[in-house]
């Protein structure tokens, strides 16, 4: 269990629960039937996932940190990569193991030791280049 859980709120339960997962997985499992063997290329997701449990008890899912998710389907088969977007409001988060940053755009909620540093999540989107 974790020294502070994510709130028991809509915001975090159910479809919202947070998966936090980095991943890299070669074969994905179809349940039920198959992937079109014809099917081929990549299918990107991008949203917010929060890493810790918010600092205000609850918050919006736009405050999560940004996180990038890589469908690939070949041959009638699917693999996985995720990877967090490594803001500097995440890589402070990830060093302290918690949460600094208060409630969405609201920097007067932080937490002292972050005045001044990016409090932006990420939101991402990919572009081709």
């Amino acid at each position: 269990m974790m020294a502070n859980p994510f709130p028991a709120t809509r915001s975090f339960a159910g479809f919202n629960a947070p998966g936090r997962v980095e991943c890299d997985i070669a074969v994905l499992e179809v349940v039920p039937g198959a992937i079109p063997p014809e099917l081929e290329g990549t299918f990107f997701r991008v949203a917010p996932e929060p890493c810790h449990p918010p600092l205000g008890g609850d918050d919006i899912p736009l405050n999560g940190d940004g996180m990038a998710f890589a469908f690939k389907f070949k041959a009638g088969r699917a693999s996985l990569k995720s990877r967090y977007i490594h803001t500097p409001k995440f890589i402070a988060e990830r060093a302290a193991s918690k949460a600094l940053f208060g409630v969405y755009r609201n920097p007067f909620t932080d937490e002292p030791s972050v005045a001044g540093l990016s409090r932006g999540t990420a939101n991402p989107n990919l572009v081709w280049h």
